[in-house]
């Protein structure tokens, strides 16, 4: 998709100050941006759900003891 948009040239200096090698196009520092910000959103959503299962059961944090070799 093709769209025109106006960044603040100091906001965006920055990000290109951050941003990994290989993101050297504007399009490359938008697009991380934009995984970024759907991740964020994605996480909160998920977390703001993760209270609602007070029947569940607790998962088990480890898988006991190592094998015997």
């Amino acid at each position: 998709m093709k769209i025109t948009i106006q960044l603040d040239d100091d906001l965006y200096a920055q990000a290109f100050e951050f941003a990994e090698p290989g993101l050297d196009k504007p399009s490359d520092i938008v697009q991380a941006a934009l995984q970024t910000y759907v991740r964020a959103k994605a996480t909160r959503r998920l977390a703001k759900v993760g209270g609602n299962a007070p029947s569940m059961s607790d998962i088990p944090r480890c898988r006991g003891e190592p094998p015997m070799e």
